[in-house]
Parts: C-alpha cells; structure tokens; sequence
C-alpha cells in the first residue's frame, strides 16, 4: 500500500476526532449553558446593576476513596472524565455567566476525611485548585466543609478541621455584598455533642450575629447540610430527581441527610434569613421554612424564609442532571438606608449531559475502528487507528 493514502487517512482521521471532540464537548457545553444567561430570567429595574452570585454544591472529587471495588484502570479514567467535566464546565460558566462572586457548599473533596497524612491530603488540594482557579475580580468562597472532607458531628477530625480552614479560610463568618449578607455556618461541627472545642466556634458565632452588621442586610445562609423539614409537609417541588418529591430523613457513617430539629430551630431563630442554600443530598429541593406564627403570611426574612438544596455539580454525583445555582440580587437602599423588599431572585441552571458527550465519543471511537477495518486490510493500519483515536481522547481529557 502506498504511503499517499495511509498519510491522508490519518490526517482525516485526527481532523474528525478534533471536530467531534469539539461539537460533543466543548459547543455542547456553551448551548446549555448559554441558556442560563442572567438576561434570560431575572427582572429588575431598568437600570439596575445587580449582584451576580454562582452557587456550587457538592463536587467531591474522586479519588482512591470513592470505587475502591473497582479496578484501578477504571478508576483512573473516571477520575480524568470527572476532573475535566468539572473544569469545562466552572471555566465555560465563568465566561458566560461572568460572576461577581462564587460560592462552594462543601463536599469539595469525597474521602477527605480519609486523609490522615498531610502529603497526600495537599496534593488532592492542588488539584481542587487546578480544576476550580481564581479569577480576578470575582470573590470567591471555598471554606464551608462538608462530611466528606472532616466528617459529621461527635466524628469530625479537629486536625482535619484546622487544616481544611488553614488552607480555605475560615468558616462560620459573613460577606457583605450587593446590599446582602452571605452567612456561612459550619453546621456539622455545631452538630457534635461530644467536643467543645468543635462546636464552641459555630455557637458562639451564632449567638453573636444578632448584635453584627449582618442583620441590617437581607441574609443567605449556606449551610453544608439541609435544615430540618417535615418531608411529608414540606416536599421538594417538580425538580427533584429521585424520590419523587419527598426529602430523606436518614443517618449513617459519618452523615446525616439534616441537621437535628433543634439546631436548625437555633440556626434560623440566630440568622432569620430570606434564603437558605445547602448542599450533601446532591438533587434538588425547595421548602420554605416558617420563622413565627405569621409563616408565609408575612414577611420573608422575618416570618418566613425558603430553603434550597442545590444540585452537585459533578458527574459523578448520582443524578442525570447536574447544576448550579444562580443568584442575582439587587437591594436598592434609599437614602434612609431603608432596604428594599424582594431583593433576591434565583435561578436553576443545568450542566451539560454527564454522559452525553461519552457515549457519542465512545459511537464515534467504535465507528472509527469500523472504519480502519473496511479500508485497509493491514493489522498495521487497525492498530494505528486505535492508537490515534486513544491518544486524542486521552490529550483533550486530561486537563
């Protein structure tokens, strides 16, 4: 065979691997998500420069923690698709959405709490880094923890506690932006019953919140997990996934589905928020929680407040349809610094297909090979065609 048309099947062969890889990954990345453009649904004013808020829950990166059932190949490769879903989608998002600022809801890591020796834990801390960088301008919080990264209640870590707010900086605090108070409460060290030392730094910053600049602000709490709910009263609405509607109510090693009735009775008798935003059950729900006897009567912040459970973000998060959530927030003071009412809107926004853009890779890699069979005769060409389509998958995913 001559060389003229091996060389030009070889050159088709990677221009259509790098069209494919572009029109199933990355241009189907940018249509989904240029569906949650902030023009798209919030309503403000003429005029108005709202706040732009990002909302991720639940990323959780894999690691030797998350299958160890499976084989190591597998594992490997689970954990390059995942990293590289994760960073296409928080950098493709970023461009398109351009956030003032982002937030995480914990769970940053899956066997974080795993980790004892720091080596080990400090380069899963790089690589969280490399798949969600800084951006210039934008304000960015990665310190709430989740179960997965120090544990759950009478069982978090102390060390693994200080080392995770050494290197993401302290929890149970506060931001002001856009006119509004973003609260941070490590709602699962406040949750043990056994250790002081853990629990006297979340109670105390909640028993001082009354008396903070905080509370001249319409308030979002974020919390790692959901407060407490009746979930045959209270049910998700048609978003959530699994379950139907109803929210679990469950416990088990190092987790808990919410926090105890009457730490979430405490927490929203200390923070009276207008919103709360929690993470860990990784699918959707929406509840609205009644601060005083008015409830849903009066006024929100005051007599009532909603709470979402966001969406993870990842892959691998057990859900067809993973999200983030969008807050735009917009509290006009007039000259008496009187707030404005009304001054959150919020937004689901859908990540592309987790699978979507495997299973046309793995079609077009079957089909490739189909290709090379019925073409050329040679074992040499067959083996070639393979090597060139696997080296390609393996470049564009390991980011």
């Amino acid at each position: 065979m001559t060389t003229a048309p091996v060389l030009k099947f070889y050159l088709g062969l990677v221009t259509i691997w790098w069209f494919l890889i572009y029109a199933s990954d990355t241009w189907s990345a940018y249509r989904t998500i240029k569906k949650c453009s902030w023009k798209n649904w919030e309503k403000w004013p003429a005029h108005s420069t709202p706040h732009h808020s990002l909302v991720y829950a639940d990323p959780q990166l894999v690691d030797d923690y998350s299958y160890p059932e499976r084989l190591q190949l597998i594992n490997y490769f689970t954990k390059k698709l995942s990293d590289h879903y994760l960073h296409r989608n928080y950098m493709m998002v970023n461009e398109l959405l351009r956030p003032d600022s982002i937030f995480f809801l914990g769970d940053l890591f899956d066997g974080g709490r795993e980790h004892d020796g720091d080596d080990v834990w400090f380069k899963e801390y790089k690589r969280f880094n490399r798949i969600f960088p800084k951006f210039p301008n934008v304000r960015i919080n990665m310190a709430l923890p989740g179960n997965h990264d120090i544990g759950f209640g009478n069982e978090v870590d102390l060390d693994k506690l200080m080392r995770f707010r050494t290197f993401f900086g302290d929890v149970n605090t506060f931001d002001l932006l856009g006119n509004h108070s973003f609260i941070l409460i490590d709602s699962i060290s406040l949750s043990s019953q056994s250790q002081p030392v853990v629990t006297n730094d979340p109670r105390w910053f909640l028993d001082n919140l009354t008396d903070s600049l905080a509370m001249q602000y319409p308030r979002i709490l974020f919390t790692h997990v959901p407060l407490f709910r009746d979930p045959t009263e209270q049910t998700c609405g048609p978003l959530r996934e699994h379950n139907k509607q109803l929210f679990p109510i469950q416990k088990g090693y190092q987790y808990q589905t919410v926090i105890d009735p009457e730490l979430s009775n405490f927490i929203l008798a200390k923070s009276k928020p207008s919103l709360v935003l929690s993470g860990d059950d990784h699918d959707y729900c929406h509840i609205q929680h009644e601060l005083t006897d008015l409830g849903t009567k009066g006024m929100v912040g005051e007599d009532y407040c909603d709470e979402i459970t966001v969406k993870a973000c990842s892959m691998t998060g057990g859900i067809s349809k993973p999200a983030i959530q969008l807050l735009s927030l917009y509290n006009n003071l007039d000259n008496n610094h009187k707030q404005s009412s009304n001054t959150i809107q919020q937004q689901i926004c859908f990540l592309p297909s987790p699978f979507g853009a495997v299973k046309f890779l793995g079609f077009a890699y079957v089909a490739t090979l189909l290709l090379a069979l019925r073409k050329f005769k040679t074992e040499k060409i067959h083996f070639h065609a393979i090597a060139i389509s696997t080296i390609i998958i393996i470049l564009i995913f390991n980011d």
